[in-house]
C-alpha cells in the first residue's frame, strides 16, 4: 500500500483531468515534483506523468500477460490514449473487478516512481542532459511499442497515400509546391500498419516539399518483385532552386520503416530528387478457428482486424475436417470443449492425416492443459481469456516459424 496517500490522491486527480491544462495548473503535484519554475507547468506535469507511465514498460521480451506488462498497458490505454474502462478491460482480457484491482496497483507503482524521481536537477546543464535523455528514452519506448503492437499490420497503400497527400497539401501550398498523386490499384497492400505508413509518407512528403520550393512532386505506387514501392519524385523549377530534402523527416521515415522490414532509398540528379519507400507486399493468410462460441469468434475477428490474417470460423466441429481440407489454412486455432466432438480427438485426427499433418495447430481453451496440448501435437497453447496482443503474437510466431522451415 502507498505510504503517501495524499500524493497518490493528487496523482489520481491529475490523471482524471490529464488533458485539462486549467486543472493541472492548480495541482499540488507541480510543487511536489519541482515543476513550478517551468514555462508551462501544466504541460511539464503531464509530460512527467506520461514519462513515468512509459518508464514502467518492461523489456519487450517480457510476456504480455505478466503483471508488469498489464500495469504499463493499463495506464497507457486508460490515461495517455484515454480509452474507456470497458475498452481497456476488453483489450487486456480482464473483468471490471480485476481491472480496478490492477489499476490500483499500477497507480501505486506510478506514484512511487514519480516520488523517487522528483528531485530537482542541480543546475541547468544537468537538467538539459536529463531532459534529452528522457526524450531519447521516450522515443525508444514508443518505437518499441509500435514494433511490438503493430507488427502484423496490413494496409491498402493507395487510400493511405491519398490521406497523407491531403495532410501535406497545406504545407505544399505555403511553399508553392504542386502535389500530384497518380492513380493506382486500390487493392495493393503492404505489410505495415496504416498509421505507421501514413506517418512515413507524410515525413517524406514534407521533407521533399522543403527541398523544391515552387516545384512539383509526383507520388506513385507499384508492385515490383514482391515489394510495394511508393515513389516520391521531386522536381525543382530551375537550377539553383533545389535543396536537399530535410534530413530529420527522412531519418524518422527510415527509422519507422526499419521496424517493419522496409527501406528508404534516395537518389538525386540535376533538378530531380527521388525517394522510394520500399515495403514487403502483404500476403493474406487464412486462419481457421474451430470454436462453437459465436461471441469468441467475433472477438477473435476484432483482434485480427487490419492484420495479414483472415479468420474463418467453424462452429460445427463435425464439419471441421472437410473445411480444413478445402481451405488449406495456414494455421488452425482449436477449442477443446465443444459439443459432439472432443477437441483432443480432432487434434489427433489432424495430426495423423496426411492432408492436415503439416498445418500448425494452436489449442485455445480455458483448461490448464498446455502439456497435453503439446504432447498431442499442438505447436502452441493459449489460455482463455486471451488479450489481443497474446492472441496475435501466438499466430505471428507460428507463421514465422513455418516460413523459416520452408
Amino acid at each position: 500500500m502507498d505510504e503517501h496517500p495524499a500524493f497518490e490522491l493528487e496523482l489520481r486527480r491529475a490523471l482524471a483531468h490529464f488533458y485539462d491544462p486549467v486543472f493541472l495548473n492548480q495541482s499540488p503535484l507541480i510543487q511536489l515534483l519541482c515543476l513550478e519554475n517551468e514555462a508551462n507547468p501544466a504541460g511539464a506535469l503531464r509530460n512527467a506523468i506520461e514519462q513515468g507511465i512509459r518508464s514502467l514498460q518492461p523489456d519487450p521480451a517480457t510476456p504480455p500477460t505478466s503483471p508488469r506488462q498489464r500495469a504499463y498497458h493499463l495506464l497507457f490505454y486508460r490515461y495517455v490514449q484515454q480509452l474507456a474502462q470497458r475498452d481497456v478491460a476488453n483489450q487486456l482480457g480482464l473483468s471490471s473487478r480485476q481491472l480496478r484491482r490492477e489499476q490500483d496497483r499500477a497507480l501505486q507503482a506510478l506514484a512511487a516512481h514519480l516520488r523517487l524521481h522528483s528531485v530537482q536537477p542541480a543546475n541547468a546543464e544537468t537538467r538539459q542532459d536529463e531532459e534529452a535523455n528522457l526524450l531519447s528514452q521516450g522515443i525508444n519506448r514508443e518505437m518499441s511499442w509500435l514494433r511490438h503492437s503493430l507488427a502484423d499490420g496490413v494496409t491498402q497503400v493507395q487510400p493511405v497515400l491519398k490521406e497523407a497527400t491531403r495532410l501535406a497539401e497545406p504545407v505544399a501550398r505555403m511553399h508553392r509546391v504542386v502535389l500530384d498523386l497518380a492513380p493506382s490499384d486500390e487493392a495493393i497492400s503492404a505489410s505495415i500498419a496504416g498509421t505507421v505508413l501514413k506517418q512515413v509518407i507524410l515525413n517524406v512528403l514534407t521533407a521533399a516539399i522543403h527541398g523544391v520550393p515552387d516545384g512539383c512532386i509526383a507520388i506513385a505506387s507499384q508492385v515490383a518483385q514482391g515489394h510495394v514501392v511508393v515513389s516520391v519524385r521531386s522536381q525543382a523549377r530551375a537550377h539553383g532552386s533545389r535543396r536537399p530534402p530535410e534530413q530529420d523527416g527522412l531519418d524518422m521515415a527510415a527509422r519507422l520503416l526499419d521496424m517493419f522490414r522496409g527501406t528508404l532509398r534516395v537518389s538525386a540528379a540535376d533538378l530531380l530528387v527521388q525517394v522510394d519507400i520500399v515495403l514487403p507486399q502483404a500476403e493474406q493468410m487464412t486462419v481457421l478457428a474451430i470454436e462453437d462460441n459465436a461471441d469468441t469468434l467475433q472477438l477473435w475477428e476484432r483482434y485480427l482486424e487490419g492484420t495479414r490474417f483472415h479468420l474463418v470460423g467453424v462452429r460445427d466441429p463435425d464439419q471441421a475436417f472437410r473445411i480444413v481440407t478445402e481451405l488449406k489454412p495456414k494455421l488452425i486455432i482449436l477449442d477443446v470443449m465443444m459439443p459432439g466432438v472432443d477437441g483432443w480427438e480432432l487434434l489427433s485426427q489432424f495430426r495423423h492425416h496426411p492432408l492436415t499433418s503439416r498445418i500448425p495447430i494452436i489449442v485455445c481453451t480455458v483448461l490448464p492443459q498446455e502439456e497435453v496440448a503439446h504432447a498431442l501435437g499442438a505447436v502452441a497453447f493459449i489460455r482463455k481469456p486471451a488479450t489481443r496482443q497474446v492472441f496475435r503474437d501466438a499466430l505471428a510466431q507460428q507463421i514465422e516459424a513455418s516460413e523459416q522451415e520452408r
